[in-house]
């Protein structure tokens, strides 16, 4: 075969492959479902192509939730004058009324704490559920009683979600902070009733909790792993895919493939503000970070923090063979300006 004869038909290809990939972006930016998020502490909607709609404008707002039905959106916001005091506020996505649900505070141990995150929303039990910061490396979930106003204590966990659909709907899955025999911590997920009854922890004896909770993915199929402690990792045994791996941060960190340096919030410098923050990161099987939570830090720094996190890459986490999701813990530092 020809050379230019060659050439041409390598180039065909390489046009038909760009545009199958072009395709398969469009189709999935076009079936996109609604989702809210946080810029410039402002609430904004994505609600299709071209449908960017900003919520709120106050400048003091995050944590965004966005109801399964679509209808109401939950998000937290700071005190113009105390950054370290919260509330939840619902906004109904159509009339884009707004009321405060909850003003807090919540009692723990004695102390008012009156810094809330993570809300979400049970319609059917009509129960708030908020996650106190009470600590560097943990928090406490609580659910609160709309129609009495009644608050009661979950469990310790770092984040949670609700799982809104499958056979565990209503069900809640904590990641908890735990310590092994030798003193070292370690992060798992386990499942909750809304009462706070521990149901034990997640896996696949509880009928693929994960995608219970996102029900849009689909787990990957393969045989159970087991990884210890020695190689820098949780002792665990699940099906491929199901759910994350908790990987040691060291672990992570070596395998980084890409990083963006945070960029030093200018209100934060000047107010000579400065930390550590600690970051909840989902990691892809193909190493993309997937989803960033706050596990401490101050909040003028967290945004930062997050949004540099976000662009991150690392080499594929790989299991018998077979690139897994992981999750794991960054560290961000502001040093002093």
């Amino acid at each position: 075969m020809s050379g230019p004869r060659l050439t041409s038909i390598v180039l065909r290809r390489i046009t038909i492959y760009r545009l199958t990939i072009l395709i398969a972006v469009a189709a999935a930016f076009l079936s996109a479902e609604p989702r809210v998020f946080v810029k410039d502490g402002n609430v904004l909607l994505f609600n299709g192509p071209g449908k960017l709609i900003e919520l709120t404008n106050s400048g003091r707002d995050f944590d965004p939730w966005l109801t399964p039905e679509g209808d109401k959106v939950l998000f937290v916001r700071t005190d113009a004058g105390d950054m370290f005091h919260t509330v939840v506020d619902e906004m109904d996505v159509k009339s884009r009324v707004e009321k405060v649900i909850f003003a807090g505070p919540i009692q723990s141990h004695g102390e008012d704490i009156s810094y809330l995150g993570e809300p979400s929303f049970d319609i059917h039990r009509q129960t708030l559920y908020l996650l106190a910061k009470t600590g560097v490396t943990t928090g406490e979930l609580y659910a609160v009683d709309l129609a009495t106003g009644g608050v009661h204590f979950i469990a310790d966990a770092a984040s949670y979600d609700t799982i809104v659909s499958g056979s565990n709907a209503g069900k809640l899955l904590l990641y908890q902070r735990k310590i092994s025999i030798v003193g070292s911590p370690y992060y798992v997920y386990s499942l909750y009733a809304p009462d706070g009854n521990d149901l034990g922890i997640a896996g696949p004896d509880d009928l693929d909790v994960d995608l219970a909770v996102h029900p849009d993915r689909r787990p990957a199929t393969g045989a159970d792993y087991t990884h210890t402690e020695a190689e820098g990792i949780k002792t665990a045994e699940r099906t491929a895919g199901t759910l994350p791996l908790s990987v040691n941060r060291d672990v992570m960190a070596a395998r980084l493939s890409r990083y963006i340096e945070p960029r030093y919030p200018p209100e934060a410098s000047a107010a000579q503000i400065k930390g550590l923050v600690e970051l909840i990161v989902r990691v892809s099987p193909k190493g993309d970070v997937t989803d960033v939570k706050l596990l401490s830090g101050h909040p003028a720094l967290a945004r930062a923090a997050i949004a540099a996190v976000k662009q991150w890459t690392y080499k594929p986490f790989v299991v018998q063979g077979r690139p897994v999701a992981v999750t794991t813990i960054v560290d961000v530092s502001f040093p002093p300006k």
